[in-house]
């Protein structure tokens, strides 16, 4: 190869030129003599080190790869202990879940105390529910007429037998139909049903008729009166116009009777007023 020529301007000028020409096949030729030998071995050795000093200068150093470690024992234990908690938590909602659609699925017993009896056909379902839940071995007794009696005599009726409890109070005016107060105006079960002995009959009392207080209307205008009164329960009355020059025209001049500002009257009382109308 030129590359190992001694004269500068014979030598090979390029490391390509160089490879070429050291891997073109010579043709055969006589067996060098032993003299030539170590100087043709010693060439192709220089070539080859210079080669691999210019390919590593030209080659990009690459950095070493990591060696993967092995997870340590301490981190198989932290994942153990996190699967675990995620499971308990699934199973404590499934857990409330479960329980909260048992709970809901649930009905409440039908019992005599539950309800407040409103109207004759509740007093005949709760009536016939509770004659079927009666123990056949169990004493029972005809219930008695209760509504339209004071508490007090009620009481003396039932005797041992029943127990009398007031489930609510309302108002009831005589004059309109209702009982005065004390009286029973309903009972839970109806008068000749069977019942266990020493059930308790729940009844409702009257509280006799409902009270309210006369709103403030004088100086107001008709319409402003009107539903004052209205909000407070009671009912616009006979309405008298008379002259006033002292207050306007369609104000609200008095109240006319024996009625006044903030007294106490019957519910749906009527109030009769005197309006202006002017001079």
């Amino acid at each position: 190869a030129h590359g190992l020529q001694v004269q500068p301007d014979k030598r090979t000028r390029s490391v390509d030129k160089f490879k070429e020409e050291l891997f073109i096949e010579e043709p055969e030729q006589a067996e060098p003599t032993r003299a030539a030998a170590p100087a043709a071995a010693a060439a192709p050795a220089k070539a080859q080190g210079f080669t691999q000093h210019v390919s590593q200068k030209s080659a990009p150093v690459r950095p070493a790869a990591q060696s993967e470690q092995p997870p340590k024992k301490g981190d198989n234990v932290k994942m153990v202990f996190i699967s675990l908690g995620i499971m308990a938590v699934v199973l404590v909602i499934i857990s409330a879940l479960a329980i909260w659609v048992i709970k809901g699925n649930k009905k409440p017993a039908s019992t005599v105390s539950s309800e407040v009896i409103v109207s004759s056909e509740e007093v005949s379902s709760v009536e016939s529910a509770e004659a079927s839940s009666v123990d056949p071995n169990t004493p029972t007794a005809e219930v008695p007429q209760l509504v339209g009696k004071r508490f007090e005599t009620a009481q003396t009726t039932v005797g041992t037998t029943f127990k009398l409890m007031v489930k609510e109070r309302k108002y009831s005016d005589p004059e309109n139909g209702g009982m005065a107060e004390g009286y029973i105006l309903e009972q839970a079960i109806a008068p000749k049903t069977m019942l266990a002995e020493g059930e308790t009959i729940y009844v409702i009392v009257s509280q006799g008729p409902e009270y309210r207080k006369i709103p403030k209307i004088i100086g107001k205008s008709l319409a402003d009166a009107t539903k004052a009164l209205e909000e407070a329960g009671l009912k616009l009355g006979k309405v008298n116009e008379v002259e006033s020059d002292k207050v306007a025209k369609g104000k609200v001049i008095a109240i006319d009777g024996s009625y006044s500002e903030g007294e106490s009257v019957k519910h749906n009382t009527e109030i009769n007023i005197s309006v202006s109308k002017g001079s």
